[in-house]
């Protein structure tokens, strides 16, 4: 059984991780693993979850992640274990 961890960079203020975790768990996915690593101007969130089709589309709606500001923001930090 493949896990597939997600990652998404977010910027650094209040209420940002709040507001990404919240959408997630409004939208019904549960989050199994969350790792969140931190720099002055970001934070990359990293996230094991129920559902990651239904994640990446809620997390783009609310514009936690900007691809067309980093189109790497799902494929190059997606990992497979």
């Amino acid at each position: 059984m493949a896990i597939t961890q997600l990652s998404a960079f977010l910027e650094n203020r209040p209420g940002t991780l709040y507001d990404a975790v919240s959408a997630i768990s409004d939208a019904g996915v549960n989050i199994r693993a969350l790792s969140v690593a931190d720099t002055r101007d970001f934070g990359i969130l990293r996230l094991i979850v129920s559902d990651v089709e239904k994640t990446k589309e809620v997390l783009s709606d609310n514009v936690v992640i900007r691809p067309e500001e980093d189109p790497q923001s799902y494929t190059g930090y997606r990992r497979q274990y």
